[in-house]
């Protein structure tokens, strides 16, 4: 799920991600039932973000326009069978969540 229109999320995934399957929210109805909100200026681009920010330009993910509300914080989430077996809300703009256990979790299901 993205904040974006369907033709920029179409746009981002088909050059980041292609074989991902994404929902396009950008009325954001999706992102406030899963418990996102809009971050503060601090959680956006505040000290939290800012030495991953550098890591990810010097290793080669160069910054791009932002798509959709840059503001709001991300989440990821694992569901089987209609329930929540993980979920993660970010706390900053570069936290994410434990991938190993995300996966794992999605292989075992």
């Amino acid at each position: 799920m993205h904040p974006a229109t369907v033709q920029e999320g179409e746009a981002f995934f088909r050059e980041r991600f292609p074989e991902a399957t994404a929902i396009a929210d950008s009325g954001q109805e999706l992102y406030r039932a899963f418990g996102l909100a809009r971050g503060t200026l601090t959680q956006v681009a505040g000290p939290s973000v800012w030495l991953p920010t550098l890591k990810s330009l010097l290793t080669g993910n160069g910054a791009s326009k932002p798509i959709g509300d840059p503001m709001v914080l991300a989440g990821q989430f694992v569901a089987q069978d209609g329930r929540l077996i993980y979920a993660h809300r970010t706390t900053h703009a570069a936290e994410e969540g434990a991938w190993d256990e995300m996966i794992a979790l999605a292989q075992a299901s």
